[in-house]
């Protein structure tokens, strides 16, 4: 199955292509190397790479057998066990069963949890259902998934062991913890027929079914195509995500959703190009269309937004991958109803019948008043709403982290609720207590998210409490005028500040005399002039 990749993580966004992940030429040309030089584990990693055609590794039976056996034949138990697959299912090699038993068998010695469930499977295909039950059960405590299925099979059937409805589905629940695509399939059908449940739960076995199909050929392969042209075009990685997001691939949803959010991606340029008028003075196009020609463009007319098209389809998009349990989408709706980003429709007052009718053919004018008398929905700029916002991150905030990267959105989502509570936003009172709470755990979900910004909330708050906690104005003025030693104080500040003022007057008058003094001692015509007797 291809990895999944969400465009929408902070590795990504901060300048990753959002390709698989892999290892590149000179990463690969050194652990075989190392394999060459003796490290069987790492013999053993490469052969299974090559033989699998995963992280770098361009898919190769030949190569995968040659590294393979340089761990066989150092007795490394994956390395036998892999090889025994080899033989048993002829994959680069004729098809030899008694070989495959034999590496199996070897594997099996050392307790290698993928050669004990290829031993059961030559078992069971041999009729040896004891022994088969037997070498399952162990690939199963060991941890292999195919050896969970497997033994859940023969407990779902009885073969080989007592029929155990409870035991197989514990089996299967198992097996798809790891990843197991057959084990998702036979729990749906568990899921869907009641067995070994006391009801029928149909919405878990859609659920799990929808999981099979979106492991298959077509969704791997176009999710490979959308990733792959992530860097070179994203017009086409758009698309591809477009395929499979109209399927209900939840990843894609959130995927183009983010393109066209973020990135600006028009998945319909030509379209949108004959739609849009003139920039507005903002230097913003008015969404309205031009022709009469039918569009999914034209359907989400008239709007004045920036970006207009752009955020009609990411919200559309963002919706559907939030049904389906999205933080991240659910957050990023919160941010499109706290900042007025939204998209609402209205629907439009009746129309009148349109005076060119008579203008028309029959059948043209029965269309005609059809569309006009019609119902007609207008998409609209939401303005901020706040409740909105909250409702959305505290959904987020209150979704259950099952994987590592919906980590920073949940504690994105914590942080905002915190935030709203602090100044009473979206309708709920100011709770400073609540508000650091839901500070605290946002650093409890997510470390190292933001730890200098909740630190800095959490000054604040407190700054709040301390002016929270003053008495109103009127109230505060009495208590200053009643206590005795404040009107000392004041007594002492105004004396003290008379005592300036004087001093400051004194000096000033001081200074003004020394420079007349100053004066007259630099000037001898003016001394001169004031010694010489007087004119008669």
């Amino acid at each position: 199955a291809v990895e999944l990749v969400r465009l929408n993580l902070q590795g990504v966004l901060a300048g990753e292509t959002g390709t698989k992940k892999g290892l590149s030429p000179n990463e690969i040309s050194l652990f075989k190397q190392l394999a060459y030089g003796g490290d069987v584990n790492i013999a053993s990693a490469v052969g299974k790479r090559y033989l699998l055609g995963v992280e770098g590794f361009q898919q190769s039976y030949s190569e995968a057998k040659k590294f393979l056996e340089l761990g066989a034949s150092q007795s490394h138990g994956q390395s036998q066990a892999l090889l025994g697959y080899m033989y048993c299912l002829g994959l680069g090699v004729e098809a030899d069963v008694g070989r495959a038993r034999a590496f199996f068998s070897a594997a099996a010695d050392q307790g290698d949890a993928l050669g004990l469930n290829g031993l059961g499977y030559l078992n069971f295909e041999a009729r040896e259902y004891d022994d088969a039950f037997s070498n399952f059960n162990k690939s199963a405590i060991k941890g292999s998934a195919d050896g969970m299925f497997n033994l859940a099979s023969l407990y779902l059937t009885g073969t080989g062991t007592v029929q155990s409805f409870p035991t197989a589905f514990m089996w299967y629940a198992q097996a798809l913890e790891r990843g197991h695509t057959p084990a998702a399939y036979a729990l749906a059908i568990m899921h869907l027929n009641g067995v070994g449940k006391l009801y029928m739960d149909c919405q878990m076995a859609v659920k799990l079914l929808k999981e099979v199909v979106e492991r298959g050929d077509w969704v791997t392969d176009t999710l490979d195509a959308a990733y792959a042209q992530k860097a070179v075009d994203s017009r086409a990685s758009a698309l591809s995500f477009l395929q499979l997001a109209e399927a209900g691939h939840e990843v894609s949803q959130s995927n183009l959703a983010h393109l066209l959010d973020r990135d600006h991606i028009k998945l319909f340029p030509s379209d949108a190009s004959e739609k849009y008028d003139s920039p507005d003075q903002d230097g913003h196009g008015v969404f309205s269309p031009k022709t009469e020609s039918l569009s999914l463009i034209r359907l989400l007319s008239p709007l004045e937004i920036p970006n207009a098209s752009g955020r009609v389809l990411a919200q559309r998009f963002y919706e559907m991958s939030a049904d389906q349990g999205s933080p991240s989408s659910e957050l990023r709706l919160g941010d499109f109803a706290y900042y007025g980003w939204g998209i609402g429709v209205e629907l439009a007052d009746t129309m009148k019948e349109s005076e060119t009718l008579t203008e028309l053919r029959d059948d043209e004018r029965e269309v005609t008043k059809r569309l006009q008398t019609a119902e007609i929905r207008y998409y609209k700029q939401e303005s901020p709403d706040y409740a909105s916002a909250l409702s959305h991150y505290k959904r987020t905030a209150d979704t259950q982290v099952i994987a590592e990267w919906m980590q920073p959105f949940i504690g994105q989502a914590r942080f905002d609720v915190g935030f709203m509570y602090q100044w009473g936003l979206g309708g709920v009172p100011m709770d400073l207590s609540l508000a650091a709470k839901h500070y605290e755990k946002c650093l409890e979900v997510h470390p190292s998210s933001g730890g200098t910004v909740v630190s800095i909330m959490r000054v604040v708050l407190k700054l709040q409490e301390w002016y929270l906690s003053l008495p109103a104005r009127g109230e505060l003025t009495i208590s200053l005028i009643a206590d005795r030693r404040l009107r000392l104080i004041a007594i002492c500040g105004v004396a003290l500040t008379l005592l300036v003022l004087i001093r400051g007057k004194f000096a000033m008058r001081a200074e003004e005399e020394d420079l007349q003094r100053r004066l007259v001692v630099d000037d001898p015509q003016a001394d001169a002039a004031a010694m010489a007797p007087p004119a008669e």
